[in-house]
C-alpha cells in the first residue's frame, strides 16, 4: 500500500513538473532532503523518484524558451562545472585502477551543475526564491521531527536518517546545521505570528537534532552558527542571556558521551578516542599525498588504497594501534578538504574554495551595502541566514567527506541568485526602505 501511495504521487508531482518547472524544482529540491527510500525502509526502491522529476523539470524548463541561458553570467555554476571536470580528469590522470563508482559520482557532479543552471533560469524573482527557502525550511523541520521520534525509539544518533545520501551521524548533523539558520530567520523576521512560532518550534527541534547526533563536526558547525548571530545582533547581552537560558534547559537531554566525545576536541594526543585520533592520522596522509601529488592528486576516490604507501613515513609519529587502526584499508580521509587535496589537488580545491568562499565574500559585501539597509526585515534575515549557514555548515564538513553532498551547494546557489537580484536597481525599488532599527 505504501509503495501504490508513494508512485501515485509521484505521477501527480511528474504532471504538476511538467507543467510548471518552478513547482518540479521545489519538489526536486524537496525529495533530496526527505528522500524515497526513507519511506521504502532504506531500498533503493524509490530512486525512480530523482529521475522522473529531474527530467520533468529540465522538459519545462526547455519549453519555456525564456531563459535558458541565463545562468551563463552566473559564476557559481561555472564553478560547479570546474569542479565535476576536475574529478573526472582525476580520474583519468590517477595512477590506481578507477574506483568501481568513480566515473558514475564525477558524472552526478555534472548534474549538479545542470541543477545549478535550472535553479538559476526558473527561478525569477526574490518572491519565488523565498518560497523555495520556506519549502527547505519546512522539509528539514518535518526531518528534524522524525529525528526526535528515532532518538526516543532507539535510534540515539540518528544514523541513517537522511537517507543513502546523509547515511550517517556526522553528514546528519552538518546538513542540520546548514538549515537551523533558516529557522532562525523565520523566527526573526517570520511574515506572521504563525512563522514566527513555527520557527522557534523548528529551531528546537533542529538545534537538539545536532545534539543527538554526538558529532564533534555538528558541535563545531552549531558553535560557529552562534558565534556569528552573536556577531551579527545589535542586542549582544540579550543575546547572552537568551542564550544561556536555552543552554541550561537543553542540558539535562545531553548524553554524557557526547560531553566527552566533544572534550576530545581539545585534548592531547594520547586522550583521544580512536575516531577523532585517527583523523588527525589520516589528515597527515592526505597532506603527504598532496605534497606528493599537489596539481592533479591520486585520482578521485582513491584515498583509502593510496594513503597506503604513506604508513612507513609517519611510522614513529604515532601509536602502532593508532597507526594500524587509521591504516585499515577502508578508512577514508574523513576530512572534505583533505580528501580533495590528497585526491584531486589544486585542480578540484580551487574551483570548490573559490564557490565556497566567493559567496560568502560576496555576502558580507552586500551586507554593508545601501541595498542591505533598504530590504524588509523577512528579506534581510534569510540573505543573512544563508550565508550564516552556508560558513557553519562548512566548518562542520572539516571532519567528514561531504565533498558530493548537493545540499550545501544548492543554498550556495540560491544565495548567488539572491544577491543578484537584491543589488540590482528593480529589486531595490520593490523593497522600500524600513524605518526603526532591525535587532536580534
Amino acid at each position: 500500500m505504501r509503495e501504490l501511495i508513494f508512485y501515485l504521487v509521484l505521477v501527480v508531482v511528474c504532471i504538476l513538473s511538467v507543467k510548471d518547472a518552478f513547482k518540479g524544482l521545489v519538489c526536486y529540491t524537496l525529495i533530496n532532503i526527505i528522500r524515497p527510500e526513507l519511506f521504502f525502509w532504506g531500498s533503493n526502491d524509490g530512486a525512480l523518484a530523482f529521475k522522473a522529476i529531474f527530467v520533468c523539470m529540465v522538459i519545462a524548463f526547455i519549453l519555456e524558451k525564456q531563459r535558458l541561458g541565463e545562468a551563463k553570467g552566473y559564476y557559481e555554476v561555472w564553478c560547479l562545472f570546474w569542479y565535476a571536470a576536475a574529478l573526472l580528469v582525476s580520474v583519468l590522470l590517477s595512477d590506481w585502477a578507477p574506483h568501481p563508482m568513480a566515473y558514475y559520482y564525477a558524472l552526478e557532479m555534472f548534474k549538479l551543475f545542470l541543477y545549478a543552471w535550472v535553479i538559476i533560469g526558473i527561478v525569477k524573482n526574490v518572491e519565488q526564491l523565498k518560497t523555495l527557502q520556506t519549502a527547505v525550511f519546512l522539509a528539514f523541520t518535518l526531518l528534524a521531527l522524525w529525528g526526535w521520534d528515532q532518538h526516543f525509539r532507539g535510534n540515539a544518533r540518528l544514523e541513517a536518517l537522511g537517507g543513502n545520501s546523509l547515511n550517517d551521524s556526522n553528514g546528519i548533523a552538518a546538513a542540520f546545521v546548514l538549515a537551523l539558520p533558516l529557522a532562525v530567520a523565520k523566527l526573526q523576521g517570520g511574515s506572521s505570528r504563525k512563522w514566527r512560532v513555527l520557527g522557534a518550534v523548528s529551531a528546537v527541534l533542529i538545534a537538539m537534532a545536532v545534539v543527538f547526533t554526538q558529532s564533534r563536526g555538528g558541535f563545531l558547525g552549531l558553535a560557529v552558527c552562534i558565534f556569528l548571530y552573536f556577531l551579527h545582533s545589535q542586542r549582544k547581552v540579550k543575546f547572552v542571556l537568551v542564550l544561556l537560558l536555552a543552554v541550561t534547559c537543553i542540558t539535562p537531554f545531553i548524553a554524557d558521551e557526547y560531553m566527552d566525545r566533544i572534550g576530545t576536541i581539545t585534548k592531547s594526543e594520547e586522550d583521544r578516542d580512536g575516531s577523532a585520533g585517527s583523523r588527525i592520522v589520516l589528515w597527515q596522509a592526505a597532506t603527504l599525498m598532496f605534497q606528493d601529488k599537489p596539481f592533479f592528486g591520486h585520482g578521485f576516490m582513491t584515498f583509502a588504497r593510496a594513503k597506503a604507501d604513506y604508513k612507513l613515513a609517519l611510522s614513529g609519529k604515532f601509536d602502532d594501534d593508532l597507526l594500524n587502526y587509521a591504516f585499515e584499508p577502508y578508512k577514508v580521509c574523513h576530512g572534505t578538504y583533505f580528501t580533495l587535496l590528497s585526491e584531486a589537488g589544486l585542480l578540484v580545491i580551487i574551483p570548490y574554495l573559490l564557490f565556497l568562499g566567493g559567496f560568502l565574500f560576496r555576502y558580507y559585501r552586500f551586507r554593508f551595502s545601501e541595498a542591505h539597509r533598504e530590504l524588509d526585515p523577512e528579506t534581510r534575515y534569510l540573505v543573512e541566514a544563508l550565508a550564516i549557514g552556508i560558513l557553519s555548515h562548512g566548518v562542520s564538513i572539516m571532519t567528514i567527506d561531504a565533498h558530493l553532498q548537493i545540499l550545501m551547494p544548492i543554498q550556495i546557489v540560491c544565495g548567488g541568485v539572491f544577491l543578484r537580484f537584491l543589488s540590482s536597481k528593480e529589486a531595490t525599488a520593490a523593497y522600500p526602505a524600513v524605518t526603526g532599527k532591525v535587532t536580534v
